[in-house]
C-alpha cells in the first residue's frame, strides 16, 4: 500500500458497502486479474471489522497470494497484517501498530478496562462489564474513543481490538481473574433462566440466552478447562435444555460431550450434578440421531430411583435396544406430581415406542406427554409432540385432524421465536398430510429468515422434493446442489434426509445406480438411529427404483413393508400416492407386506437394502 500521511483512520469501521468497495478497488490495483465473489469479499471485510487500514493492508497482500490464502491468514489478523509501507508513520505501517497507537492514547484506567472487556467474545451489557470490573462510565469513555461500539442497549468490541486487548491482558497477568469473573457472570444468567425454561417462560428466556450464546459457550469452556467442573456441569445441564428448545441438537451433543468427558476435580457430590447433563446429552442425541456411542459418553446406566435417573436409564436402554428395561425404569415415575417432569418421562417412553415400532402404544404415550406439557404451559414439548401425533394421523389417513394438530403445533413453535429447524420438520409433516402449498410457504420462510446455514440447507432439501413432485427436476437438482455446497457437518438425520431426496431424484431422472447408492446410505443412517418415519420414506424411494428397474412385484412388497413401518398408508403423501397408483396391478404383494409386524417389515426392508446393489 502507498498511502502516506494521516489519510487513514482505523476507527470507526466502514459500512459494509464502503468496505466492500475499498477492498475491491485496492485488490484490483494489486491484482488486475483478480475475480472475487461478493460473498468472499464480505467475509474478508467482516474479519477485518471494516477497518480501512486493515482492508488496505489485506488487499496489498494479494500481490503475492491467493484470495483463499488471504482469508485463511486473517485468522491471525495482527500477526498476518504486519509490514506495510516503511515510509508511512509507525502507526500506519501495520495493523498491530495502528491498534497499539490507539491504545497509547488511553488513560491507565481505560487501558485496563479495554483489556478486561476483551474477554467478551460477543456483545455485552453495561452490567456484564461491571461483573468483570469495568465501570459503566469507563465503558462509555471507550465508546467515545471508538474502541467499543454501541449496538442498541448492548456493546461490543471490534474483533481486531479485542484480539489486541486479550494479548495485553495475558501479558499483564490479568486473564484468569477476568475470565473467572466472565464465567461467573454467565453461569448466574443461566441459573436465573433455568426455572423459566420449563413452561411459559420459554417464549422469552431462550431469546435472552441466545443473545449471549457465545458468552455462554466461552464460560462453559473456561469452567470445563480450568478445574471448575461442578460449575461446568451446572451450566451444561441448563444449556442442554436451552439447545433442545432451540433445536440446536448437534451443538448440544458436541459441547455436552466435552463436559462429560472432562476429568472431574472431585468425586464428592458430582454424580448428582452429572446426571442432568447426561439427561440433556441423551435428549439432544436422540433428536440428532447420535445415540450410537451413548454408553461411551454417559457411562453405565444409573439407578432409576429418581425421575432424572429413570430418564437417563431409559434412553440408554433405547440406544442399546433394551426397550423392556427402559419402560421398566420409567414406570414408577409416570405419575410424578410435577407436570413438566411427567411430560418428559412420557416423552422418553414415546421414544422407546418409536424405536421398537410399537405405533399404537406410541400414540397413547404421546397424548399423555402432550397433556402434561400443556398443563405446565410448555410450548416446546407440546409443539414437538403435536407434530408427532399429526404424523401418525397422516399415516393412517386422518388428514383433517392432522392439519388441525399441525396448526396448533406451528402456533406454539412460532411463539418460541426463530425455531427454524422445527419449522422445517413441520413442513415435512404438512407434506405427509398432502398440504404441499403450506409446506412450501414454511420452507421459503426458513430460506428467507434463517441465519443458520444448516437450517437453510435443510429447507432447500425439502424444497427440492416439492419441485420433484411438480416435475421440475432441474430445479430440484439445483436446490440439492445448493444444499450440498453449503458444507458444514450434518447430523445423521440431516444426512439421511439429503440422501433420501437425492435418491428419489436420481430415480426420477432414470439414474437407478445413483438412486440405489443414495437410498442405501439414507437407509443405513435412518436404521442406526432408528428413525421409523425416515425408514419408510427411504423405502418408498427403493420401491420406486425396483418398479422402474422392471421388478414391480418386489417394489410392491417394499412399499407394503414401508406402510407397516409407518403405521398406515399415508394416502396424501405425493410419493406414496403416485407409487400406489403405479403399483396397483401388484396390490396383493403390497397388502401382504402391509400386514407384517413392524419387526417383520423391518427385516424385509433391511434385506432389500442389503441386496439392491
Amino acid at each position: 500500500m502507498d498511502v502516506p500521511g494521516e489519510a487513514l483512520c482505523p476507527i470507526p469501521p466502514l459500512p459494509l458497502e464502503a468496505a466492500r468497495r475499498l477492498f475491491t478497488d485496492r485488490a484490483q490495483a494489486a491484482r488486475p486479474d483478480l475475480r472475487a465473489s461478493e460473498e468472499d469479499v464480505d467475509r474478508i471485510c467482516g474479519r477485518l471489522d471494516g477497518l480501512p487500514l486493515a482492508i488496505e493492508l489485506a488487499a496489498a497482500r494479494l500481490r503475492s497470494m491467493t484470495l483463499e490464502a488471504l482469508a485463511e491468514g486473517l485468522e491471525d489478523r495482527l500477526g498476518f497484517l504486519a509490514g506495510g509501507n516503511r515510509l508511512a508513520p509507525p502507526h500506519h505501517r501495520d495493523l498491530r501498530g495502528v491498534v497499539a497507537w490507539s491504545w497509547g492514547l488511553l488513560t491507565d484506567t481505560e487501558r485496563a478496562a479495554a483489556e478486561r472487556l476483551s474477554v467478551f467474545p460477543q456483545s455485552f451489557t453495561p452490567g456484564d462489564g461491571e461483573r468483570v470490573g469495568v465501570r459503566a462510565s469507563t465503558l462509555y469513555s471507550l465508546v467515545d474513543r471508538s474502541l467499543v461500539e454501541r449496538e442498541g442497549d448492548r456493546y461490543r468490541m471490534l474483533d481486531t481490538i479485542r484480539e489486541y486487548g486479550n494479548e495485553r491482558l495475558v501479558e499483564n497477568g490479568g486473564s484468569r481473574e477476568a475470565r473467572d469473573a466472565h464465567a461467573e457472570c454467565f453461569l448466574d444468567l443461566a441459573e436465573r433462566a433455568e426455572p423459566h425454561l420449563r413452561g411459559p417462560g420459554q417464549t422469552t428466556w431462550p431469546d435472552r440466552l441466545a443473545a449471549d450464546h457465545d458468552n455462554l459457550l466461552t464460560a462453559l469452556g473456561h469452567l470445563r478447562d480450568h478445574g471448575a467442573h461442578e460449575k461446568a456441569l451446572r451450566l451444561g445441564a441448563i444449556l442442554g435444555l436451552f439447545w433442545a428448545i432451540r433445536g440446536d441438537h448437534a451443538t448440544a451433543v458436541l459441547h455436552l460431550r466435552s463436559v462429560l468427558d472432562a476429568p472431574a476435580a472431585s468425586e464428592d457430590g458430582e454424580d448428582a450434578l452429572r446426571l442432568p447433563v447426561c439427561a440433556a446429552y441423551l435428549l439432544n442425541a436422540t433428536f440428532a440421531g447420535a445415540l450410537a456411542d451413548a454408553r461411551t459418553v454417559v457411562g453405565p446406566p444409573p439407578t432409576a430411583s429418581t425421575p432424572v435417573g429413570a430418564f437417563v436409564a431409559a434412553l440408554l436402554a433405547m440406544a442399546e435396544s433394551r426397550t423392556t428395561e427402559g419402560r421398566a425404569a420409567l414406570e414408577p415415575h409416570l405419575t410424578h406430581p410435577d407436570p413438566w417432569t411427567r411430560g418428559t418421562l412420557w416423552l422418553a417412553r414415546a421414544f422407546l415406542d418409536g424405536s421398537s415400532g410399537d405405533i399404537a402404544r406410541g400414540s397413547h404415550d404421546v397424548e399423555h406427554a402432550v397433556r402434561a406439557f400443556r398443563e405446565t404451559g410448555d410450548h416446546w414439548g407440546s409443539s414437538l409432540l403435536l407434530m408427532s401425533l399429526a404424523y401418525a394421523r397422516s399415516a393412517s389417513g386422518e388428514t383433517e385432524e392432522a392439519t388441525t394438530l399441525l396448526d396448533e403445533a406451528l402456533a406454539l413453535s412460532r411463539a418460541l421465536g426463530t425455531h427454524h429447524g422445527q419449522r422445517v420438520w413441520s413442513a415435512m409433516a404438512h407434506v405427509d398430510a398432502g398440504e404441499t402449498g403450506r409446506a412450501r410457504d414454511l420452507l421459503e420462510e426458513v430460506v428467507t429468515d434463517a441465519t443458520s446455514v444448516r437450517r437453510t440447507a435443510l429447507a432447500r432439501v425439502c424444497l427440492a422434493d416439492l419441485a420433484r413432485y411438480e416435475g421440475d427436476l432441474e430445479k430440484a437438482s439445483g436446490l440439492l446442489d445448493m444444499a450440498d455446497r453449503a458444507g458444514g457437518e450434518k447430523d445423521p438425520s440431516e444426512s439421511a434426509l439429503y440422501h433420501s431426496a437425492a435418491g428419489h431424484l436420481a430415480a426420477a431422472t432414470g439414474d437407478l445406480d445413483e438412486a440405489r447408492r443414495h437410498l442405501r446410505a439414507a437407509f443405513a443412517l435412518a436404521d442406526a438411529m432408528p428413525d421409523l418415519p425416515m425408514l419408510a420414506q427411504v423405502s418408498v424411494g427403493t420401491a420406486d427404483v425396483l418398479r422402474r428397474g422392471g421388478e414391480p412385484e418386489r417394489g410392491a412388497r417394499v412399499a407394503g413393508a414401508a406402510h407397516a413401518v409407518r403405521g398406515g398408508p399415508a394416502p396424501r403423501h405425493p410419493d406414496v400416492a403416485r407409487l400406489t397408483r403405479e403399483l396397483s396391478a401388484h396390490r396383493a404383494h403390497y397388502d401382504r407386506a402391509a400386514l407384517l409386524s413392524v419387526e417383520e417389515a423391518l427385516a424385509l426392508l433391511r434385506e432389500e437394502h442389503g441386496r439392491t446393489g
